[in-house]
C-alpha cells in the first residue's frame, strides 16, 4: 500500500548490527560508520537514558527504530574511554 511505501521511505537506517549488543557491529558506508561508531564498542547510553531495559537485540532495534534524518546519540565505551558520538539516521536504500 501507499502509506506502507511512505513509512518504509521515511524509516531511517542507522547502519548498527545489534546482533550482540549492547556490543555494537557497523556498516561500512552507513551512518554510524560515517560518524565513528567502531566494531566493539559497548552502548551504555541511548540519548543520554540508561539501556538498562534493553535486554536484546530485537528490543534495541526497537528503541533505535526511526525516521531518516533524526538523531540518535550514542554513548559508547571503547576500551576505557567513554565517548558520546551522534548517529544521524540515512534514509533506506529504496529500489
Amino acid at each position: 500500500s501507499d502509506v506502507y511505501k511512505r513509512q518504509l521511505r521515511e524509516r531511517g537506517l542507522l547502519g548498527v548490527n545489534l546482533e550482540d549488543w549492547p556490543v555494537l557491529k557497523f556498516s561500512p558506508g552507513a551512518a554510524a560508520g560515517k560518524a565513528g561508531i567502531k566494531d566493539g564498542d559497548v552502548v551504555l547510553m541511548l540519548d543520554g537514558k540508561s539501556i538498562e531495559h534493553i535486554k536484546s537485540s530485537s528490543e534495541a532495534q526497537g528503541s533505535l527504530f526511526g525516521k531518516a534524518g533524526e538523531k540518535v546519540t550514542f554513548t559508547v565505551k571503547r576500551g576505557k574511554e567513554v565517548m558520546t558520538i551522534d548517529v544521524v539516521r540515512d534514509p533506506l536504500p529504496l529500489e
